[in-house]
């Protein structure tokens, strides 16, 4: 197949405007990652500060939220233990702790009592 010199030259001129933006893109793509793991690292530490606050307060455990490096799907990781869809006793489990009895003790630290009748009331 033979093309003439005109079509080679814009063909050429064209490759070197594509490998231009590619340059532009890989650019601007190492400034955005460099954002996201800055906003990881302030977010995490965030979340730690806020987690000691609350476990301060109302003297219990808190878990804690922490941005994965690579999220391996939408919910990021709880507690510091990566969750992945492949996983999901790891999940359940995960989801268990959250929901564990802090105990009377903290409970009633926390503000929390029963009525008579067995429901939960709120004392602040």
């Amino acid at each position: 197949m033979f093309i003439t010199a005109d079509r080679f030259w814009r063909l050429v001129e064209a490759s070197a405007l594509q490998a231009e933006k590619v340059k532009t893109l890989v650019g601007e793509n190492a400034k955005l990652e460099a954002t996201v793991e800055w906003m990881r690292t302030h977010i995490n530490r965030l979340e730690e500060e806020r987690a000691l606050l609350l476990q301060t307060v109302y003297h219990a455990p808190v878990g804690r939220v922490e941005i994965d490096r690579q999220i391996r799907f939408e919910a990021p990781a709880v507690t510091g233990a990566p969750l992945t869809e492949e996983d999901p006793v790891q999940m359940l489990a995960t989801s268990q702790a959250l929901l564990e009895d802090v105990g009377d003790d903290v409970a009633a630290r926390m503000g929390i009592k029963h009525n008579e009748d067995g429901s939960l009331k709120y004392e602040h």
